[in-house]
């Protein structure tokens, strides 16, 4: 978790981040997310998970969710980590990819 900074363990947009804006926070949010993931970094992605209002469906410019990155990076525990918290293993990218044929791909 040694790539996080202190605000975005804070547990929501508020009185202690908003010297960061709102959008911003939301864009930092999203990037630590998927940084973790393919960092199969479990610590940090429990953090992010903490945070109310958590969508573990968000999606990166590819299409692709936060457990198909970690799919595809071979990061299982954090990809067994965000099952465990919910995240959809149906889900297809733009290119109708899904996280089973990443795993296929990758050999995880």
């Amino acid at each position: 978790s040694q790539f996080l900074p202190d605000a975005i363990y804070r547990p929501a947009y508020g009185a202690e981040n908003r010297h960061l804006p709102k959008a911003r926070y939301e864009q930092d949010y999203d990037r630590y997310v998927f940084q973790a993931a393919a960092r199969n970094d479990v610590g940090a992605l429990r953090a992010l998970l903490a945070t109310p209002g958590r969508n573990l469906e968000r999606l990166d410019p590819n299409g692709q969710t936060p457990l198909m990155v970690a799919v595809r990076y071979g990061a299982t525990s954090a990809a067994q980590t965000l099952l465990a918290a919910g995240a959809n293993p149906d889900h297809r990218d733009r290119s109708g990819v899904s996280v089973l044929h990443y795993a296929v791909l990758s050999r995880n």
